[in-house]
């Protein structure tokens, strides 16, 4: 199946730039495709049925970046960073929601530029799109939160991600993410899938939990957003059937067919509880 092919949907961007979710978050494929998430066929099958119209290309969406919000509320000033910003989506909601003085970073040069192009269409919020790998990058000061969402779970080496983030956190800073994780009924067909499909290593809550302590954080709280999750692939799915004509006229039959059995197959593990979606909070 070619690459053009495959039902991106997103999420974000890793830091080696090679980014891409099929769905609006949980699917990303490690392809170019995701630099077309801003197309009609991802508004169609994505955005307007998911997310109310709202580019996130993470399962989350509205619902997670409030939650963000709403352990920042005791805070003044408040500096964000985002690891895998992608095409600006969720950073442009926090600034101009919230106010937040944010700085978005991805490496890939694409999902940059159309960053960027979306913040020219909203000079007034302070955001700015750096172009860097997180894992190098050095940057000129430190936050009082790091988030990331559906990405570590695309970075074979998340262990030096969850490191820079916790280096690049003010004392008592928030660290806020999403992953896909592996469930209690994982099976190893569905974890190969997951990652030929999508590149997704799937790690248990625990797994990411103790991650996290080792690099010195405390855990706060971890919300269970799986239900979630399968609904989102849910709604993909009855869009795609729903307006079947459509998704081929903007696509081709070969990548309706993608879309129908990638929204299906990761609808029922959901549901199956083969994978989790979930969202974790800590504090340096």
């Amino acid at each position: 199946m070619a690459a053009a092919d495959k039902p991106t949907t997103r999420i974000m961007a890793t830091p080696q730039g090679r980014v891409a979710v099929r769905h609006g978050s949980c699917l990303r494929s490690q392809t170019p495709s995701y630099d077309n998430a801003d197309s009609p066929l991802w508004r169609l099958l994505v955005y307007e049925p998911v997310h109310a119209g709202q580019e996130f290309i993470n399962i989350g969406g509205v619902r997670v970046l409030d939650a963000i919000a709403s352990w920042l509320t005791s805070r003044n000033n408040v500096r964000l960073l985002e690891i895998g910003s992608g095409l600006g989506a969720n950073c442009i909601y926090l600034c101009g929601t919230y106010g937040y003085d944010i700085t978005g970073i991805d490496a890939n040069p694409h999902q940059i530029s159309k960053a960027r192009a979306r913040l020219a269409r909203n000079p007034d919020l302070q955001l700015e799109f750096v172009e860097d790998d997180i894992r190098t990058w050095r940057p000129d000061r430190q936050y009082d939160c790091v988030y990331t969402l559906d990405s570590l779970m695309l970075i074979p080496e998340t262990s030096l991600i969850v490191s820079k983030a916790y280096d690049c956190l003010k004392d008592k800073g928030l660290l806020a993410l999403t992953e896909v994780m592996a469930g209690p009924h994982l099976t190893d067909e569905s974890r190969h899938y997951a990652y030929e499909e999508d590149g997704i290593h799937l790690l248990g809550v625990d797994e990411y939990c103790d991650m996290l302590a080792d690099v010195g954080f405390a855990i706060c709280n971890v919300t269970d957003l799986t239900q979630r999750a399968e609904h989102t692939f849910q709604l993909i799915h009855q869009t795609a059937l729903r307006r079947s004509k459509e998704v081929v006229e903007a696509s081709s039959p070969n990548a309706y067919d993608n879309w129908l059995t990638l929204s299906k197959t990761y609808r029922d593990a959901f549901r199956a509880r083969q994978y989790e979606y979930k969202m974790l909070f800590a504090t340096r």
